[in-house]
């Protein structure tokens, strides 16, 4: 859903952190989230906020979040912060949120028309993302709660529908408000909103706080959009696909014209899923081609290239130079694209290709990984010798993890091994994870799993699309999990790893594809070329810290 602001800097708390970045993933159509509402008419408080207010169709819910541990003893609310300090509190979370949504409600009196006003289902709940919340009592229902187990099985969505369903069951207000009636709901609390700020994300307990787009990023997407030809360069995790979207939505809801490319059909098919409440038309590369010989393209002001280092080849350059009159130099359009050459798995990257496109734009430089702990960020410099940028998620992630093998029996034992570990054992959801090959299904070890396991797969390719069921495992290519991501992979099928060029940019965009957890299976007999990469590589890695800590 839409949230207001779109951006935080700063939250009061890591779980109103926690709740925002839920919230922005929740699929719930037209409804708007909005932050830190100001409340200054409140019944006996001089002035208040209401943590989150959804605003939709369906009505108005006031959201209460309490973040860390959370105990009530003899009938008085304690909250114990990250730090340990106690705060007591002289009315409960319920009650918070019951004020907060009558002050609401009040606060609008006199600004929405009274037949609008009394047509709008009002209701509240209490959202606990850090524990586990069981405890039942006759002040409160379940279905207002929100806890961990709800935050980590990612049910915010369902959360939500359920607590609409159960105060309009109360409120007895099941009409649905239009659209013009949502709008003018948000645009009568629009003025309260004054905070603008940073996306950050948690993800599980290896990651303290994963950036999902630094503060930089956002504040200077508006200049970004300002100019006419942008070549944006970063490396794997720097939020190129995340902004080449965000850059979609604004121009589309500008007014323009929108056409974006890639050339994996399956990152095509993903954002034509994460676009499709926007006019933007979206092809991989194929596509586009086999339109263009048809003489059906489609009309656009806007050109958004996302993967551009795919297309830095003189033949796909020259193609999209002829897609605009006067070439790419009069042509309106961002390109983005990663520096490394290890980015690319299409085309090698031609030196005149790369020079006549940032001849043609102005440069826009990418430096902060958002994606990746800082374990992952080294450990595929180390292997691959590509620079992806400066890591921002701050706290301790895991070690990545090379298991040696020797053969494909005991690699595929090591596999089944490591899914009954975080599925059964740890209670990882099976959606979390990813296995990338360096081959396809059809030839990858992964078919000579026990019947248990292989059951549990479903392949993202081409034709299977790109998303996936919590209950699976997902398999891909690494080729077409380009500019898709998880927070567990594993990276299979390296005894076809042969230290080719083409070879390097597979590790370099596999182990990327990680939030928190990488693990490799490879074959034994690779272990000292391996050992030889980190070596050429330490060098450049030091230098690369050395310049981040200054």
């Amino acid at each position: 859903m839409d949230t207001l602001p779109q951006v935080v800097f700063k939250f009061p708390s890591s779980a109103e952190r926690k709740i925002f970045d839920a919230l922005k993933e929740a699929e719930l159509p037209s409804a708007t989230a909005l932050h830190s509402l100001n409340l200054p008419e409140h019944d006996y408080k001089q002035w208040a906020e209401a943590d989150f207010v959804i605003v939709s169709p369906k009505g108005v819910l006031v959201l209460e979040v309490k973040g860390g541990r959370v105990r009530c003893e003899r009938g008085q609310w304690v909250m114990t912060d990250r730090g340990g300090a106690d705060h007591i509190k002289r009315e409960s979370p319920l009650d918070q949120a019951r004020s907060a949504r009558f002050a609401l409600q009040k606060r609008l009196e006199g600004v929405i028309p009274t037949d609008l006003l009394n047509r709008v289902n009002f209701g509240f709940g209490l959202m606990f993302p850090d524990v586990v919340f069981e405890e039942s009592s006759v002040e409160w229902d379940a279905a207002l709660i929100f806890d961990a187990v709800t935050y980590d099985r990612r049910q915010c969505k369902v959360w939500i529908e359920k607590l609409y369903r159960y105060w309009s069951e109360k409120t007895g207000r099941k009409e649905l408000l239009s659209d013009s009636e949502v709008a003018s709901l948000i645009k009568a609390m629009r003025p309260d909103l004054d905070r603008v700020p940073a996306l950050i994300s948690r993800v599980g307990t290896a990651v303290e706080d994963l950036v999902q787009l630094t503060a930089d990023q956002y504040r200077y997407l508006d200049g970004l959009l300002l100019q006419p030809r942008v070549v944006v360069e970063g490396g794997a995790g720097t939020g190129k696909t995340f902004l080449a979207a965000e850059a979609s939505r604004r121009l589309s809801r500008s007014g323009k014209e929108v056409l974006y490319i890639c050339r994996s059909p399956v990152l095509a098919w993903n954002m034509r899923e994460k676009l499709n409440t926007s006019m933007v038309d979206v092809l991989d590369y194929s596509a586009l081609i086999e339109k263009s010989q048809k003489g059906r393209l489609p009309d656009f002001d806007v050109l958004v290239v996302d993967e551009g280092q795919d297309f830095l080849d003189m033949d796909s350059i020259l193609f999209l130079d002829g897609l605009f009159d006067g070439g790419l130099e009069k042509g309106h359009w961002l390109f983005f694209m990663d520096s490394n050459n290890q980015g690319s798995m299409y085309e090698d990257i031609e030196p005149d290709a790369k020079a006549y496109l940032q001849s043609a734009g102005i440069p826009w430089p990418l430096y902060d990984n958002c994606r990746n702990t800082r374990q992952i960020a080294t450990a595929t410099m180390l292997l691959t010798g590509g620079d992806i940028g400066r890591a921002k998620v701050k706290g301790d992630g895991l070690k990545v993890e090379y298991i040696y093998c020797l053969d494909e029996a005991d690699a595929v034992h090591e596999v089944e091994k490591k899914l009954t570990r975080w599925i059964d054992d740890e209670h990882v959801l099976p959606g979390d994870i990813t296995v990338l090959s360096m081959t396809d299904w059809e030839h990858s070890l992964i078919g000579n799993l026990n019947k248990r396991w292989r059951r549990r797969f479903q392949v993202v390719d081409a034709t299977a699309g790109c998303q996936w069921h919590q209950s699976s495992v997902t398999f891909s290519r690494v080729l077409d999990f380009k500019g898709l991501e998880n927070r567990y992979i594993i990276l299979v099928d390296l005894e076809l790893f042969k230290g080719l060029k083409a070879d390097i940019s597979k590790l370099y965009v596999g182990m990327t594809r990680a939030n928190a957890v990488v693990s490799l299976i490879v074959p034994q007999l690779l272990k000292p070329k391996f050992d030889q990469y980190q070596l050429d590589n330490l060098p450049a890695l030091r230098a690369h810290l050395m310049d981040e800590e200054n």
